[in-house]
């Protein structure tokens, strides 16, 4: 299961479900978080959000995770 939080490196995005559901997945900021689950550290801290939508039969279902990027430069500074 994906755990919403802190995004500290690329994310395993499942692309099927329970019961052989198809799962899709869109970003808010693809270039940061891509669709397959690449992360690249923006030039600032950013919250992203991904949208898995599940497909079982005629059932289509959405469910929003929300993850935190931190830059590089906030990185450096710590």
């Amino acid at each position: 299961s994906l755990e919403e939080g802190e995004a500290k490196g690329d994310l395993d995005l499942p692309a099927t479900g329970k019961n052989g559901a198809a799962i899709s997945w869109t970003s808010s900021h693809p270039q940061i978080i891509s669709e397959t689950g690449i992360v690249t550290k923006p030039a600032e801290d950013i919250e992203v959000t991904l949208t898995a939508s599940v497909i079982y039969g005629s059932i289509e279902k959405t469910r929003d995770f929300h993850f935190m990027v931190i830059s590089n430069a906030s990185i450096v500074a710590e």
